[in-house]
């Protein structure tokens, strides 16, 4: 996702190299509408050039709801009995994401 976020000097975090600080006020944390807000190594890209600046921000997407039904997924795999095709085709995804 991009966000348009808006940046601000705070004379505390001036000694903060090489890092961004997020917000944490308002409805959703703008790491929350980007990645999910796990930021469990996420990226991040900053930009100022103005051909690359748009206007106004999207709807972001819900991660919640994906991450609530992954869960519901998750839980209902874990009650079924492994079968070794269970373990063939994880082993092929497994393969073809390592690409």
């Amino acid at each position: 996702d991009i966000r348009r976020l808006e940046a601000v000097d705070v004379p505390s975090l001036h000694g903060l190299i090489n890092v961004i600080v997020f917000p944490i006020d308002g409805p959703r944390p703008p790491p929350e509408e980007m990645s999910g807000g796990d930021l469990d190594g996420d990226t991040f890209w900053i930009s100022n050039d103005p051909q690359l600046i748009f206007q106004t921000n999207e709807e972001p997407f819900d991660y919640h709801d994906q991450a609530v039904e992954a869960e519901k997924e998750a839980q209902m795999n874990m009650n079924k009995q492994l079968t070794i095709d269970d373990v063939c085709h994880f082993f092929v995804e497994y393969i073809e994401a390592d690409k």
